[in-house]
């Protein structure tokens, strides 16, 4: 490795240090913007950072302040953690196990209406009107034909290659 592209390698580990998702191709692919760039200012190398490097938006500022402490020399950056992200529970089972509970000591059928309860079903066995079906079914389909119309020499034996 060339001792010009270390401080590149450096600031990438530093971003994986603190936890940034970043490939390893992303690194290489950062190290060759920089020389597409040809960084003739340091606005260069940020921006070859922050397109091939790909921080989520909602890490930007985190990004862009360990890029100054590297790049620049600043002060090491005092990130802390956005306060307005609360943790919000979606599913409170202690309010409703009471409710599950009841619903798990009544019976099965003690939930459904009367009607419910009244109704049976009852399915009808119509074996004449689907034999008469498949006796005119039977007639109505054509015949199956074979396939050869002529006669073969082989008296009986199926050819393979032709069937």
């Amino acid at each position: 490795m060339r001792p010009a592209a270390a401080p590149f390698l450096g600031f990438a580990r530093l971003l994986r240090d603190h936890a940034f998702a970043i490939a390893p191709e992303q690194i290489s692919s950062f190290m060759q913007a920089v020389t597409l760039l040809g960084p003739r200012s340091m606005n260069d190398i940020r921006e070859a950072a922050l397109s091939t490097l790909a921080p989520s938006p909602d890490r930007r500022g985190e990004f862009e302040a360990h890029f100054r402490a590297y790049f620049y020399g600043d002060a090491k950056p005092s990130i802390e953690a956005e306060e307005d992200d609360e943790t919000r529970v979606k599913d409170d089972r202690g309010a409703r196990e009471e409710e599950n509970q009841v619903a798990r000591q009544e019976k099965g059928g003690e939930l459904s209406s009367e009607l419910e309860q009244l109704s049976s079903r009852d399915f009808q066995h119509d074996d004449d009107g689907l034999g008469q079906f498949r006796r005119k079914l039977v007639s109505a389909l054509p015949a199956r034909r074979s396939f050869r119309t002529i006669r073969t020499r082989s008296r009986g034996t199926l050819d393979l290659r032709r069937s």
